[in-house]
């Protein structure tokens, strides 16, 4: 397997170096979702953790999360063939194309599937999960089914980077945009969204994916509870986290292909405003569904919790600088700091605190002096 090996080491850690914030979202958001089940009655003192463990367990076997997983797992390995694809255009790797190559098709076969599965790693730490649940209650079909479709996934992972190294041709053949964009107006506040739509679409799809599964688990497991608004704050505040991802992009392509606003003669109120535009038209779907699903002035601590909290996320970059491993450290940590005050009805509090620090540190930082510059 030294093939799979070398291939570990090219591209299987760098892979998760650049996919950790969709791991870490992705084990948040179901980890949490079976935490956060609804119980009935008092919980004795002293008893909550076993019985969030159990119930944890016999979560495993809902229908919504059995789809839930697979939907998952299906993305997560649509990832993993998109980052082979494009690292093996890349100059660099050009090797690969020969010395992949070298060796019969059967042994390609085997390393590949191998350099898999060390992808596969975090899919497989839920079958463990699902395995021993199965082990312990003598429930075997979340385990059985979980193993075979993550198997299937693995052997046509395998074909896919056989049939890509041996028969499809290399080079670029040309990008398909999802429309043409060349000759579309674009305002300033709309150019991260023509970014999105132009390269990375696919991130689009993975956290409207996310926002989409947690309003399913919504109504499936809070619709009827007694405190609505603390309850959908929650949500709220779980589905302007998926987002958070996006924010720190939106940063990096603003210092990357944007440094020349700085030396037009914009406000910083008005690119405060346009700013506060892209991300509305980002949230739209959410912000829509808070409008036909709550009672207006629900709906509107929920706009504002999301609008006032992603622009807080946005702010945080302009802090620490381009630092995947703080910025997840941060939006984590003030996602339990909000939760719980949410859990005290403080919710007005959170908008207002959230959006009174973004407009200062965005006010402040703007025009730093290591970041005006023209390149």
């Amino acid at each position: 397997m030294v093939l799979a090996r070398l291939l570990i080491k090219c591209y299987g850690k760098e892979f998760y170096k650049i996919n950790a914030g969709f791991l870490i979202t992705a084990f948040t958001v179901i980890i949490g979702y079976g935490l956060f089940i609804k119980t009935a009655g008092h919980i004795p003192e002293g008893q909550a953790l076993t019985i969030n463990f159990i119930l944890l367990l016999q979560f495993l076997e809902a229908p919504v999360m059995t789809l839930m997983v697979c939907f998952l797992w299906l993305i997560y390995s649509i990832k993993c063939w998109r980052y082979v694809w494009k690292m093996s255009l890349r100059e660099d790797q050009v090797f690969w194309r020969y010395s992949a190559t070298s060796i019969s098709l059967s042994k390609q076969f085997a390393n590949w599937l191998f350099f898999q599965w060390y992808l596969f790693l975090p899919l497989a730490f839920y079958w463990v999960i699902a395995t021993v649940y199965g082990l312990f209650t003598q429930h075997y079909q979340a385990s059985l089914f979980s193993g075979a479709y993550l198997t299937g996934l693995t052997l046509l992972s395998a074909a896919l980077y056989l049939y890509r190294f041996n028969f499809y041709p290399f080079g670029k053949q040309g990008t398909s945009q999802l429309f043409t964009m060349r000759n579309c107006p674009k305002p300033v506040f709309s150019l991260f969204l023509f970014e999105i739509l132009s390269n990375t679409k696919l991130n689009l799809l993975l956290t409207k994916s996310i926002s989409l599964l947690l309003i399913i688990g919504f109504y499936q497991l809070f619709d009827d509870v007694d405190q609505i608004a603390r309850t959908a704050g929650i949500i709220a505040l779980c589905l302007t986290l998926s987002h958070g991802l996006m924010a720190y992009q939106d940063d990096l392509f603003t210092k990357t292909h944007l440094y020349f606003m700085l030396q037009f003669p914009y406000q910083r109120l008005l690119i405060y405003f346009y700013r506060i535009c892209t991300y509305m038209l980002l949230l739209l779907p959410e912000l829509l569904w808070y409008l036909f699903s709550f009672y207006f002035p629900i709906a509107l601590l929920l706009i504002g919790l999301s609008i006032s909290s992603i622009l807080f996320i946005r702010a945080i970059p302009e802090i620490i600088g381009l630092n995947m491993r703080i910025f997840l450290k941060w939006i984590f940590g003030y996602f339990f700091v909000s939760m719980i005050l949410l859990l005290y009805n403080l919710g007005w509090y959170v908008v207002a605190i959230n959006a009174l620090s973004a407009i200062s540190i965005f006010y402040h930082t703007y025009y730093r002096k290591e970041t005006v510059v023209i390149k």
